[in-house]
């Protein structure tokens, strides 16, 4: 195996708690690796969207204003998840309200939308239900026990 990385800076001098220590992907427990997949998938997802917002937009498309504010909510959004996946990779645990929150409202939205297209809404209700199953299982809440601020933002 190699060797592990120096401590940084900010943890050798006590600035963070032990618990921010860097880990490979693989020794995670596998329900956390798949959700961080399934994270992943849906920050894909909402870039894709803020994307096309922006490329409507700039092609004069629909609304302007609906435009702009679908953009800035598609693409913070996947910036808020992109920045929790990371940060529950490294074992922190701030993540998880948000990230919860969101798979409850994907499911939400699922059901909703599975009268109009049960293939596609059954697959968001799937997708948030499934995501938020593999976070709280026992296994990934011990791995995301660090506390700490969110430094994973800045």
């Amino acid at each position: 195996m190699p060797p592990e990385p120096p401590e940084s800076a900010d943890s050798a001098a006590g600035s963070d708690d032990a618990g921010r220590r860097r880990s490979s992907l693989g020794s995670l427990p596998v329900p956390l690796r798949v959700a961080l997949l399934l994270l992943l998938v849906q920050v894909a997802a909402l870039t894709a969207f803020g994307v096309l917002f922006v490329v409507d937009l700039l092609r004069g498309v629909g609304e302007p204003l609906s435009a702009v504010g679908l953009a800035i909510f598609s693409l913070g959004l996947a910036a808020l998840l992109g920045a929790g996946a990371r940060a529950l990779a490294r074992g922190r645990r701030w993540p998880r309200g948000p990230v919860v929150t969101w798979q409850l409202l994907l499911a939400a939205v699922g059901i909703s939308q599975i009268g109009a297209n049960p293939v596609l809404g059954g697959a968001v209700v799937v997708l948030g239900i499934a995501t938020l199953v593999l976070l709280l299982v026992p296994s990934s809440l011990a791995a995301t026990q660090a506390r700490g601020t969110p430094s994973a933002l800045l």
